[in-house]
Protein backbone atom coordinates (compact mmCIF):
# COMPACT_ATOMS: atom_id res chain seq x y z
CA UNK A 1 0.00 0.00 0.00
CA UNK A 2 1.28 3.28 -0.93
CA UNK A 3 0.54 7.04 -1.21
CA UNK A 4 -0.88 7.23 -4.86
CA UNK A 5 -3.21 4.48 -3.53
CA UNK A 6 -4.36 6.13 -0.74
CA UNK A 7 -4.90 9.38 -3.01
CA UNK A 8 -6.85 7.18 -5.50
CA UNK A 9 -8.86 6.01 -3.39
CA UNK A 10 -9.99 9.26 -1.42
CA UNK A 11 -10.32 10.71 -4.57
CA UNK A 12 -12.79 8.03 -5.68
CA UNK A 13 -16.62 9.67 -6.19
CA UNK A 14 -18.05 9.85 -3.05
CA UNK A 15 -15.56 8.56 -0.78
CA UNK A 16 -16.58 10.78 2.28
CA UNK A 17 -20.16 10.16 2.05
CA UNK A 18 -19.75 6.09 2.10
CA UNK A 19 -16.92 6.02 4.57
CA UNK A 20 -19.59 8.06 6.74
CA UNK A 21 -22.81 5.66 5.66
CA UNK A 22 -20.72 2.14 6.51
CA UNK A 23 -19.40 3.56 9.96
CA UNK A 24 -23.05 4.52 10.86
CA UNK A 25 -24.05 1.16 9.49
CA UNK A 26 -21.80 -0.64 11.81
CA UNK A 27 -22.35 1.66 15.00
CA UNK A 28 -26.23 1.70 14.36
CA UNK A 29 -26.32 -2.18 14.27
CA UNK A 30 -24.20 -2.76 17.33
CA UNK A 31 -26.01 -0.67 19.22
CA UNK A 32 -29.37 -2.44 18.64
CA UNK A 33 -28.06 -5.96 18.49
CA UNK A 34 -27.29 -6.47 22.07
CA UNK A 35 -30.75 -5.05 23.20
CA UNK A 36 -33.30 -6.15 21.06
CA UNK A 37 -34.06 -9.63 22.40
CA UNK A 38 -34.26 -7.97 26.22
CA UNK A 39 -36.78 -4.92 24.60
CA UNK A 40 -38.79 -7.63 22.91
CA UNK A 41 -39.00 -10.06 26.04
CA UNK A 42 -38.86 -7.69 29.16
CA UNK A 43 -40.95 -4.72 28.13
CA UNK A 44 -43.14 -6.23 25.26
CA UNK A 45 -44.14 -9.73 26.79
CA UNK A 46 -42.72 -12.05 24.35
CA UNK A 47 -41.77 -15.37 25.68
CA UNK A 48 -38.21 -16.69 24.25
CA UNK A 49 -40.41 -19.25 21.92
CA UNK A 50 -42.22 -16.42 20.84
CA UNK A 51 -39.66 -14.71 20.09
CA UNK A 52 -37.81 -17.11 18.30
CA UNK A 53 -40.33 -17.58 15.64
CA UNK A 54 -40.59 -13.53 15.18
CA UNK A 55 -36.75 -13.73 14.50
CA UNK A 56 -36.93 -16.87 11.98
CA UNK A 57 -39.77 -15.26 10.63
CA UNK A 58 -37.93 -12.04 10.18
CA UNK A 59 -34.83 -14.43 9.07
CA UNK A 60 -36.71 -15.86 5.75
CA UNK A 61 -38.63 -12.86 4.67
CA UNK A 62 -35.03 -10.94 4.54
CA UNK A 63 -33.52 -13.66 3.29
CA UNK A 64 -36.06 -13.30 0.22
CA UNK A 65 -36.18 -9.62 0.02
CA UNK A 66 -32.18 -8.93 0.31
CA UNK A 67 -32.16 -11.26 -2.67
CA UNK A 68 -34.84 -9.99 -4.71
CA UNK A 69 -33.48 -6.01 -4.22
CA UNK A 70 -29.93 -7.52 -4.94
CA UNK A 71 -31.47 -8.61 -8.46
CA UNK A 72 -33.58 -5.42 -8.92
CA UNK A 73 -30.21 -3.44 -8.25
CA UNK A 74 -27.89 -4.85 -11.12
CA UNK A 75 -30.61 -5.12 -13.98
CA UNK A 76 -33.72 -2.57 -13.25
CA UNK A 77 -33.33 0.24 -10.46
CA UNK A 78 -30.79 2.40 -9.45
CA UNK A 79 -28.08 1.01 -6.40
CA UNK A 80 -28.50 4.69 -5.46
CA UNK A 81 -32.28 4.29 -4.81
CA UNK A 82 -31.61 0.99 -3.54
CA UNK A 83 -29.62 2.06 -0.53
CA UNK A 84 -32.04 5.22 0.41
CA UNK A 85 -34.91 2.45 0.16
CA UNK A 86 -33.10 -0.03 2.72
CA UNK A 87 -32.29 2.75 5.28
CA UNK A 88 -35.88 4.43 5.16
CA UNK A 89 -37.38 1.15 5.49
CA UNK A 90 -34.47 0.16 9.18
CA UNK A 91 -35.58 4.01 10.06
CA UNK A 92 -39.75 3.02 9.71
CA UNK A 93 -38.90 -0.39 11.29
CA UNK A 94 -37.39 1.13 14.77
CA UNK A 95 -39.76 4.07 14.94
CA UNK A 96 -42.81 1.36 15.03
CA UNK A 97 -40.70 -0.76 17.36
CA UNK A 98 -41.05 2.04 19.60
CA UNK A 99 -44.64 2.94 18.63
CA UNK A 100 -46.14 -0.13 19.15
CA UNK A 101 -45.80 -3.62 21.87
CA UNK A 102 -48.40 -5.71 20.26
CA UNK A 103 -46.70 -9.14 19.16
CA UNK A 104 -48.25 -9.15 15.63
CA UNK A 105 -48.09 -5.69 14.91
CA UNK A 106 -44.03 -6.37 15.61
CA UNK A 107 -43.81 -9.93 13.82
CA UNK A 108 -44.85 -7.80 11.09
CA UNK A 109 -42.90 -4.68 11.00
CA UNK A 110 -40.12 -6.83 11.50
CA UNK A 111 -40.69 -9.50 8.50
CA UNK A 112 -41.19 -6.53 6.56
CA UNK A 113 -39.16 -3.67 7.46
CA UNK A 114 -36.41 -5.11 8.90
CA UNK A 115 -36.71 -7.68 6.32
CA UNK A 116 -35.88 -4.95 3.75
CA UNK A 117 -32.97 -3.62 6.13
CA UNK A 118 -31.41 -6.64 5.59
CA UNK A 119 -30.37 -5.55 1.96
CA UNK A 120 -28.34 -2.72 2.87
CA UNK A 121 -25.49 -3.71 3.88
CA UNK A 122 -25.33 -5.78 0.83
CA UNK A 123 -26.37 -2.46 -1.47
CA UNK A 124 -23.90 0.18 0.17
CA UNK A 125 -20.72 -2.79 -0.48
CA UNK A 126 -22.28 -3.07 -4.22
CA UNK A 127 -22.15 0.57 -4.17
CA UNK A 128 -18.56 0.73 -3.19
CA UNK A 129 -17.84 -2.13 -5.45
CA UNK A 130 -19.56 -0.07 -8.18
CA UNK A 131 -17.28 3.07 -7.28
CA UNK A 132 -14.56 1.27 -6.74
CA UNK A 133 -14.56 -0.08 -10.22
CA UNK A 134 -14.87 2.59 -11.97
CA UNK A 135 -12.05 4.56 -10.10
CA UNK A 136 -8.34 4.69 -11.47
CA UNK A 137 -7.57 2.24 -8.61
CA UNK A 138 -6.01 -0.86 -10.03
CA UNK A 139 -7.07 -4.46 -10.03
CA UNK A 140 -4.90 -5.63 -7.86
CA UNK A 141 -5.74 -2.94 -5.26
CA UNK A 142 -9.31 -3.15 -5.34
CA UNK A 143 -9.40 -5.76 -3.06
CA UNK A 144 -7.34 -3.95 -0.67
CA UNK A 145 -9.51 -0.56 -1.12
CA UNK A 146 -12.67 -3.03 -0.15
CA UNK A 147 -10.94 -4.18 3.00
CA UNK A 148 -10.49 -0.86 4.37
CA UNK A 149 -13.81 0.28 3.67
CA UNK A 150 -15.23 -2.88 5.00
CA UNK A 151 -12.48 -1.83 8.20
CA UNK A 152 -14.90 0.94 8.53
CA UNK A 153 -17.66 -1.19 9.44
CA UNK A 154 -15.22 -2.98 12.39
CA UNK A 155 -14.89 0.35 13.55
CA UNK A 156 -18.60 1.14 13.85
CA UNK A 157 -18.52 -2.49 16.04
CA UNK A 158 -15.92 -0.58 18.32
CA UNK A 159 -18.24 2.61 19.40
CA UNK A 160 -21.77 1.03 18.96
CA UNK A 161 -22.40 -1.55 21.83
CA UNK A 162 -21.30 1.45 24.05
CA UNK A 163 -23.59 4.11 22.92
CA UNK A 164 -26.24 1.57 22.69
CA UNK A 165 -25.93 0.98 26.38
CA UNK A 166 -25.43 4.24 27.39
CA UNK A 167 -28.30 5.44 25.60
CA UNK A 168 -30.63 2.53 27.71
CA UNK A 169 -29.19 3.06 30.84
CA UNK A 170 -29.72 6.88 30.48
CA UNK A 171 -32.85 6.95 28.71
CA UNK A 172 -34.73 3.16 27.81
CA UNK A 173 -35.38 0.92 25.04
CA UNK A 174 -37.66 3.27 22.78
CA UNK A 175 -35.15 6.53 23.28
CA UNK A 176 -32.18 4.26 21.47
CA UNK A 177 -34.95 3.00 19.04
CA UNK A 178 -35.75 6.42 18.13
CA UNK A 179 -31.94 7.94 18.26
CA UNK A 180 -31.72 5.25 15.97
CA UNK A 181 -34.23 5.62 13.45
CA UNK A 182 -33.16 9.19 13.16
CA UNK A 183 -29.47 8.31 12.44
CA UNK A 184 -30.48 6.24 9.49
CA UNK A 185 -32.83 8.91 8.08
CA UNK A 186 -29.98 11.16 8.01
CA UNK A 187 -27.65 8.60 6.47
CA UNK A 188 -30.12 8.40 3.64
CA UNK A 189 -30.60 11.91 2.85
CA UNK A 190 -26.53 11.77 3.24
CA UNK A 191 -26.69 9.23 0.17
CA UNK A 192 -29.60 11.08 -1.67
CA UNK A 193 -27.53 14.33 -1.67
CA UNK A 194 -24.10 12.71 -2.17
CA UNK A 195 -24.05 9.28 -3.51
CA UNK A 196 -23.84 8.99 -7.52
CA UNK A 197 -26.68 7.63 -9.60
CA UNK A 198 -25.49 4.61 -11.88
CA UNK A 199 -28.17 4.89 -15.03
CA UNK A 200 -25.34 4.02 -17.43
CA UNK A 201 -24.19 1.44 -15.66
CA UNK A 202 -27.87 0.31 -15.85
CA UNK A 203 -28.13 0.69 -19.67
CA UNK A 204 -25.38 -1.33 -19.90
CA UNK A 205 -26.32 -4.21 -18.10
CA UNK A 206 -29.90 -4.30 -19.71
CA UNK A 207 -27.57 -5.48 -22.58
CA UNK A 208 -26.98 -8.50 -20.70
CA UNK A 209 -29.21 -11.57 -19.72
CA UNK A 210 -28.69 -11.47 -15.81
CA UNK A 211 -27.67 -14.46 -14.52
CA UNK A 212 -29.98 -17.34 -13.22
CA UNK A 213 -29.22 -17.75 -9.96
CA UNK A 214 -30.33 -20.80 -9.54
CA UNK A 215 -28.56 -22.26 -11.76
CA UNK A 216 -25.38 -20.64 -10.89
CA UNK A 217 -25.64 -21.91 -7.66
CA UNK A 218 -25.38 -25.13 -8.39
CA UNK A 219 -22.12 -24.86 -10.40
CA UNK A 220 -19.75 -27.21 -8.38
CA UNK A 221 -17.27 -24.74 -7.33
CA UNK A 222 -19.98 -21.75 -6.28
CA UNK A 223 -22.04 -24.14 -4.15
CA UNK A 224 -18.62 -25.23 -2.17
CA UNK A 225 -17.57 -21.94 -1.84
CA UNK A 226 -21.71 -21.36 -0.31
CA UNK A 227 -21.34 -24.14 1.80
CA UNK A 228 -18.19 -23.12 3.21
CA UNK A 229 -19.32 -19.71 4.14
CA UNK A 230 -22.40 -21.21 5.83
CA UNK A 231 -19.95 -23.38 7.79
CA UNK A 232 -17.70 -21.05 8.79
CA UNK A 233 -20.90 -18.81 9.68
CA UNK A 234 -22.28 -21.91 11.66
CA UNK A 235 -19.50 -22.28 13.63
CA UNK A 236 -18.85 -18.35 14.10
CA UNK A 237 -22.37 -18.27 15.70
CA UNK A 238 -22.32 -21.05 17.71
CA UNK A 239 -19.13 -19.32 19.48
CA UNK A 240 -20.68 -16.30 20.05
CA UNK A 241 -23.29 -17.29 22.16
CA UNK A 242 -21.74 -19.51 24.14
CA UNK A 243 -18.18 -17.92 24.40
CA UNK A 244 -20.08 -15.53 27.01
CA UNK A 245 -20.87 -18.14 29.12
CA UNK A 246 -18.17 -20.54 28.94
CA UNK A 247 -16.24 -17.68 29.86
CA UNK A 248 -17.53 -16.51 33.08
CA UNK A 249 -18.79 -19.84 34.23
CA UNK A 250 -15.95 -22.65 33.17
CA UNK A 251 -13.07 -20.23 32.89
CA UNK A 252 -14.64 -18.17 35.98
CA UNK A 253 -13.47 -14.85 34.35
CA UNK A 254 -15.35 -11.44 35.08
CA UNK A 255 -17.41 -9.14 32.90
CA UNK A 256 -14.75 -6.71 32.78
CA UNK A 257 -12.48 -9.43 31.94
CA UNK A 258 -15.03 -10.46 29.05
CA UNK A 259 -15.16 -6.88 27.28
CA UNK A 260 -11.16 -6.96 27.19
CA UNK A 261 -11.50 -10.04 25.59
CA UNK A 262 -14.28 -8.47 22.93
CA UNK A 263 -11.92 -5.30 22.29
CA UNK A 264 -8.49 -7.17 21.52
CA UNK A 265 -10.44 -9.13 18.33
CA UNK A 266 -11.91 -5.46 17.74
CA UNK A 267 -8.64 -3.50 18.03
CA UNK A 268 -6.65 -6.15 16.55
CA UNK A 269 -9.24 -6.26 13.48
CA UNK A 270 -8.20 -2.93 12.55
CA UNK A 271 -4.52 -2.71 11.45
CA UNK A 272 -5.14 -6.50 10.51
CA UNK A 273 -7.52 -5.73 7.86
CA UNK A 274 -4.99 -3.34 5.69
CA UNK A 275 -2.53 -6.27 6.28
CA UNK A 276 -4.54 -8.86 4.79
CA UNK A 277 -5.50 -6.80 1.89
CA UNK A 278 -2.09 -6.16 1.21
CA UNK A 279 -1.30 -10.20 0.97
CA UNK A 280 -4.29 -10.78 -1.07
CA UNK A 281 -2.88 -9.04 -3.98
CA UNK A 282 0.24 -11.13 -3.77
CA UNK A 283 -1.07 -14.68 -2.33
CA UNK A 284 -4.44 -14.91 -4.61
CA UNK A 285 -7.97 -15.47 -3.45
CA UNK A 286 -8.22 -18.71 -2.58
CA UNK A 287 -4.81 -18.78 -0.77
CA UNK A 288 -5.88 -15.97 1.38
CA UNK A 289 -9.44 -17.53 2.20
CA UNK A 290 -7.81 -20.94 3.01
CA UNK A 291 -5.60 -19.24 5.32
CA UNK A 292 -8.55 -17.29 7.10
CA UNK A 293 -10.33 -20.97 7.75
CA UNK A 294 -7.30 -22.30 9.13
CA UNK A 295 -7.19 -19.45 11.68
CA UNK A 296 -10.49 -20.05 12.31
CA UNK A 297 -9.79 -23.37 13.28
CA UNK A 298 -6.79 -22.55 15.37
CA UNK A 299 -9.10 -20.14 17.29
CA UNK A 300 -11.57 -22.80 18.11
CA UNK A 301 -9.45 -25.26 18.68
CA UNK A 302 -8.05 -22.74 21.58
CA UNK A 303 -10.93 -22.52 23.40
CA UNK A 304 -11.64 -26.07 23.08
CA UNK A 305 -8.26 -27.09 24.84
CA UNK A 306 -8.00 -23.91 27.21
CA UNK A 307 -8.18 -23.78 30.99
CA UNK A 308 -6.92 -20.65 31.13
CA UNK A 309 -7.95 -16.75 30.78
CA UNK A 310 -4.54 -15.77 28.81
CA UNK A 311 -4.98 -18.31 26.44
CA UNK A 312 -8.28 -17.13 25.48
CA UNK A 313 -6.99 -13.45 24.64
CA UNK A 314 -4.24 -14.93 22.92
CA UNK A 315 -6.95 -17.03 20.85
CA UNK A 316 -8.88 -13.48 19.83
CA UNK A 317 -5.72 -13.01 17.39
CA UNK A 318 -6.95 -15.74 15.57
CA UNK A 319 -10.02 -14.98 15.69
CA UNK A 320 -9.12 -11.24 14.60
CA UNK A 321 -7.56 -12.87 11.60
CA UNK A 322 -10.03 -15.20 10.42
CA UNK A 323 -12.52 -12.09 10.93
CA UNK A 324 -10.32 -9.90 8.82
CA UNK A 325 -10.14 -12.36 5.95
CA UNK A 326 -13.76 -14.46 6.03
CA UNK A 327 -15.41 -11.33 6.42
CA UNK A 328 -13.94 -8.69 4.73
CA UNK A 329 -11.92 -10.18 1.86
CA UNK A 330 -15.43 -12.40 1.32
CA UNK A 331 -17.29 -9.52 0.38
CA UNK A 332 -14.91 -9.19 -2.75
CA UNK A 333 -14.40 -12.81 -3.37
CA UNK A 334 -18.31 -12.87 -3.69
CA UNK A 335 -18.25 -10.51 -6.09
CA UNK A 336 -15.74 -11.73 -8.26
CA UNK A 337 -18.50 -14.64 -8.63
CA UNK A 338 -20.40 -12.13 -10.04
CA UNK A 339 -18.81 -8.98 -11.41
CA UNK A 340 -21.98 -8.19 -13.50
CA UNK A 341 -24.07 -8.25 -10.88
CA UNK A 342 -21.85 -6.35 -7.64
CA UNK A 343 -25.94 -6.97 -5.66
CA UNK A 344 -26.88 -10.27 -6.28
CA UNK A 345 -23.15 -11.21 -5.52
CA UNK A 346 -22.80 -8.90 -2.46
CA UNK A 347 -26.52 -10.56 -0.98
CA UNK A 348 -25.31 -13.99 -1.44
CA UNK A 349 -22.38 -13.24 0.82
CA UNK A 350 -24.59 -11.61 3.22
CA UNK A 351 -27.36 -14.57 3.41
CA UNK A 352 -24.55 -17.06 3.96
CA UNK A 353 -24.27 -15.46 7.25
CA UNK A 354 -27.39 -14.89 8.23
CA UNK A 355 -28.38 -18.51 7.14
CA UNK A 356 -25.08 -19.66 9.05
CA UNK A 357 -26.11 -17.97 12.31
CA UNK A 358 -29.72 -18.62 12.52
CA UNK A 359 -28.74 -22.86 12.19
CA UNK A 360 -25.91 -21.88 14.78
CA UNK A 361 -27.71 -21.18 17.57
CA UNK A 362 -29.63 -24.20 17.59
CA UNK A 363 -26.86 -26.16 17.31
CA UNK A 364 -25.18 -24.42 20.32
CA UNK A 365 -28.29 -24.80 22.42
CA UNK A 366 -28.67 -28.91 21.45
CA UNK A 367 -24.78 -29.42 21.75
CA UNK A 368 -24.11 -27.24 25.18
CA UNK A 369 -27.18 -28.93 26.87
CA UNK A 370 -26.08 -32.10 26.53
CA UNK A 371 -22.18 -31.98 26.46
CA UNK A 372 -21.21 -28.58 28.31
CA UNK A 373 -20.19 -25.56 27.12
CA UNK A 374 -16.70 -26.82 25.68
CA UNK A 375 -17.89 -29.22 23.42
CA UNK A 376 -19.27 -26.45 21.49
CA UNK A 377 -16.04 -25.26 20.71
CA UNK A 378 -14.85 -28.72 19.79
CA UNK A 379 -17.58 -29.23 17.12
CA UNK A 380 -16.98 -25.31 15.82
CA UNK A 381 -13.02 -26.64 15.48
CA UNK A 382 -14.50 -29.55 13.34
CA UNK A 383 -16.90 -28.06 11.67
CA UNK A 384 -14.61 -25.38 10.45
CA UNK A 385 -11.97 -27.86 9.28
CA UNK A 386 -15.03 -29.60 6.84
CA UNK A 387 -14.94 -26.14 5.74
CA UNK A 388 -11.55 -25.66 5.07
CA UNK A 389 -11.20 -29.67 3.52
CA UNK A 390 -14.56 -28.83 0.44
CA UNK A 391 -13.07 -25.14 0.19
CA UNK A 392 -9.46 -26.29 -0.38
CA UNK A 393 -10.14 -29.44 -2.58
CA UNK A 394 -13.13 -28.23 -4.45
CA UNK A 395 -10.43 -24.78 -5.42
CA UNK A 396 -7.45 -26.91 -6.22
CA UNK A 397 -9.26 -29.99 -8.44
CA UNK A 398 -10.92 -27.57 -10.40
CA UNK A 399 -9.05 -25.85 -12.97
CA UNK A 400 -11.66 -23.03 -14.01
CA UNK A 401 -12.05 -20.09 -12.09
CA UNK A 402 -15.09 -18.55 -10.22
CA UNK A 403 -15.69 -15.96 -12.99
CA UNK A 404 -15.14 -18.45 -15.72
CA UNK A 405 -17.99 -20.65 -13.98
CA UNK A 406 -20.05 -17.49 -13.79
CA UNK A 407 -19.78 -16.83 -17.41
CA UNK A 408 -21.11 -20.58 -18.12
CA UNK A 409 -24.57 -19.41 -17.22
Amino acid sequence: MNSSFLKELIKMPGFIALVFTITMLGITVSATNPFLSLYCIQQTGMTPLSYGVLMSITMICGLIISTMIGKASDSKFSRKGMIIFTLISTAAAYVLFACFTNYYVLLAVSAVFFGISFAAFPQVFAYARDSISKSKISAANQPLAMNLLRMFYSLGWIAGPSIGSLLVNKYDFNSLFLIVAATYAFVSLIALILFRGDHKTISAREEKQPVHLGVFVKQPQISSVLCTFVLLSIASSMSTIILPLFFTTTLHGNYQQLGWLYSITAIAEIPLMIIVGIMAAKMGKTRIIILGIIANSLYFLIFAVSHSLWFTYFAQLFNAVSVSIIMGYGISYFQEMLPDEPGTATTLFSNTSRIGSSMGGVVSGAVSGMFGYRSVFVVCTSISLVALSIFALINTSIGNSIKKEAEKI
